[in-house]
């Protein structure tokens, strides 16, 4: 299995558009044909930027994506 550790970009970007690249790389992550590897730095810089109201996503939604990254 190919492991990966992704940046923050491209899970914003994956969030944004649902028509893009990196939205691809997080459905592959999601269905398990990758792995990401992911720590605790890495996972509070995500929840950081996610969170950034320029963005305007809900937290609740922002909760979810933090949830299934971490499964």
């Amino acid at each position: 299995m190919i492991r990966v550790v992704v940046d923050t970009n491209v899970i914003v970007s994956s969030v944004l558009r649902s028509d893009t690249l990196p939205a691809v790389i997080l459905d592959l992550i999601m269905s398990e044909r990758i792995q990401m590897i992911l720590s605790r730095e890495i996972l509070h810089e995500y929840e950081g930027v996610l969170g950034r109201p320029h963005l305007k996503l809900p937290r609740a939604r922002v909760d979810q994506i933090l949830s299934a990254l971490q499964e």
